[in-house]
Protein backbone atom coordinates (compact mmCIF):
# COMPACT_ATOMS: atom_id res chain seq x y z
CA UNK A 1 0.00 0.00 0.00
CA UNK A 2 1.37 3.75 -0.96
CA UNK A 3 2.61 5.49 1.84
CA UNK A 4 -0.31 8.22 0.90
CA UNK A 5 -3.16 5.18 1.57
CA UNK A 6 -1.63 4.89 5.11
CA UNK A 7 -2.63 7.75 6.19
CA UNK A 8 -6.53 7.53 4.73
CA UNK A 9 -9.09 5.99 6.68
CA UNK A 10 -10.41 2.64 6.33
CA UNK A 11 -13.54 3.79 6.24
CA UNK A 12 -12.43 6.41 3.53
CA UNK A 13 -10.63 4.18 1.60
CA UNK A 14 -13.92 1.61 1.32
CA UNK A 15 -15.73 4.13 0.04
CA UNK A 16 -13.31 4.92 -2.70
CA UNK A 17 -12.51 1.19 -3.67
CA UNK A 18 -16.69 1.24 -4.11
CA UNK A 19 -16.98 4.05 -6.59
CA UNK A 20 -14.10 2.59 -8.14
CA UNK A 21 -15.93 -0.47 -8.53
CA UNK A 22 -18.55 0.78 -9.63
CA UNK A 23 -17.58 2.70 -12.39
CA UNK A 24 -15.03 -0.18 -13.61
CA UNK A 25 -12.29 1.40 -12.91
CA UNK A 26 -9.00 0.67 -10.62
CA UNK A 27 -8.91 3.10 -7.89
CA UNK A 28 -5.70 4.58 -9.63
CA UNK A 29 -7.64 5.45 -12.19
CA UNK A 30 -11.05 6.02 -10.53
CA UNK A 31 -9.02 8.99 -8.72
CA UNK A 32 -7.18 10.51 -11.55
CA UNK A 33 -10.52 10.96 -13.28
CA UNK A 34 -11.35 13.26 -9.81
CA UNK A 35 -8.24 15.18 -10.95
CA UNK A 36 -8.65 18.31 -12.88
CA UNK A 37 -8.02 18.43 -16.67
CA UNK A 38 -4.25 20.22 -15.99
CA UNK A 39 -3.43 17.92 -13.77
CA UNK A 40 -5.13 14.58 -15.39
CA UNK A 41 -2.18 15.85 -18.25
CA UNK A 42 0.45 16.43 -16.08
CA UNK A 43 0.13 12.83 -14.53
CA UNK A 44 -0.78 10.89 -18.02
CA UNK A 45 3.00 12.87 -19.13
CA UNK A 46 4.65 11.67 -15.64
CA UNK A 47 3.46 7.90 -17.06
CA UNK A 48 4.76 8.57 -20.44
CA UNK A 49 8.36 8.97 -18.97
CA UNK A 50 8.02 6.06 -16.84
CA UNK A 51 7.38 3.40 -19.62
CA UNK A 52 11.09 4.18 -20.64
CA UNK A 53 13.37 1.13 -21.01
CA UNK A 54 16.73 0.71 -19.21
CA UNK A 55 18.21 1.33 -22.80
CA UNK A 56 16.21 4.36 -23.61
CA UNK A 57 16.74 5.74 -20.00
CA UNK A 58 20.21 4.98 -20.84
CA UNK A 59 20.47 7.09 -23.87
CA UNK A 60 18.68 9.69 -22.43
CA UNK A 61 21.45 9.80 -19.59
CA UNK A 62 24.48 9.93 -22.14
CA UNK A 63 22.37 12.79 -24.09
CA UNK A 64 22.15 14.71 -20.39
CA UNK A 65 25.84 14.30 -19.80
CA UNK A 66 26.54 15.80 -22.92
CA UNK A 67 24.35 18.30 -23.51
CA UNK A 68 25.72 19.52 -19.55
CA UNK A 69 29.64 19.53 -20.81
CA UNK A 70 28.57 21.51 -23.76
CA UNK A 71 26.62 24.40 -21.99
CA UNK A 72 28.83 25.24 -18.95
CA UNK A 73 29.58 28.85 -19.99
CA UNK A 74 25.53 29.54 -19.97
CA UNK A 75 24.89 27.37 -17.00
CA UNK A 76 27.75 27.42 -14.90
CA UNK A 77 27.42 26.84 -11.57
CA UNK A 78 23.66 26.05 -11.60
CA UNK A 79 21.47 22.41 -11.23
CA UNK A 80 19.67 21.82 -14.78
CA UNK A 81 16.98 19.52 -14.80
CA UNK A 82 16.89 17.41 -18.44
CA UNK A 83 14.83 14.97 -20.51
CA UNK A 84 18.21 13.74 -22.55
CA UNK A 85 18.84 16.64 -24.44
CA UNK A 86 16.11 18.71 -23.98
CA UNK A 87 16.14 21.30 -20.60
CA UNK A 88 13.38 21.29 -18.27
CA UNK A 89 14.85 24.03 -15.62
CA UNK A 90 17.56 25.75 -13.91
CA UNK A 91 17.91 26.65 -10.19
CA UNK A 92 20.34 27.78 -8.13
CA UNK A 93 19.71 24.43 -5.96
CA UNK A 94 18.95 20.44 -6.58
CA UNK A 95 15.57 20.22 -4.68
CA UNK A 96 14.39 23.59 -6.49
CA UNK A 97 15.10 22.29 -9.65
CA UNK A 98 13.73 18.79 -8.84
CA UNK A 99 10.42 20.51 -8.01
CA UNK A 100 10.72 22.75 -11.08
CA UNK A 101 10.63 19.56 -12.91
CA UNK A 102 7.78 17.87 -11.07
CA UNK A 103 5.36 20.99 -11.46
CA UNK A 104 5.88 20.62 -15.26
CA UNK A 105 5.42 16.83 -15.01
CA UNK A 106 8.41 15.55 -15.36
CA UNK A 107 8.51 12.16 -12.39
CA UNK A 108 11.75 10.96 -13.21
CA UNK A 109 14.47 13.54 -15.13
CA UNK A 110 18.15 14.08 -14.82
CA UNK A 111 19.30 16.54 -12.63
CA UNK A 112 22.78 17.69 -13.02
CA UNK A 113 24.56 20.67 -11.53
CA UNK A 114 26.56 22.21 -14.20
CA UNK A 115 30.44 22.85 -13.21
CA UNK A 116 31.27 26.35 -13.94
CA UNK A 117 33.98 27.01 -16.64
CA UNK A 118 36.59 28.01 -13.98
CA UNK A 119 36.35 24.95 -11.83
CA UNK A 120 39.34 23.12 -11.11
CA UNK A 121 38.41 20.30 -9.52
CA UNK A 122 39.26 19.64 -5.13
CA UNK A 123 41.03 16.49 -4.35
CA UNK A 124 41.26 15.84 -0.17
CA UNK A 125 43.86 13.81 1.25
CA UNK A 126 45.88 13.24 4.85
CA UNK A 127 47.83 15.96 6.23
Amino acid sequence: MNATFEQVKPETLAIIEANAKRFGLSVDDYLRSLLPKEEKELALKADEHNEESAEEREIKRQKSITWIKTHREEYGGKYVALDGDKLIAVAEKYGDALKLARQKGYKNTFIGDVLPLDYEGFMGGLD
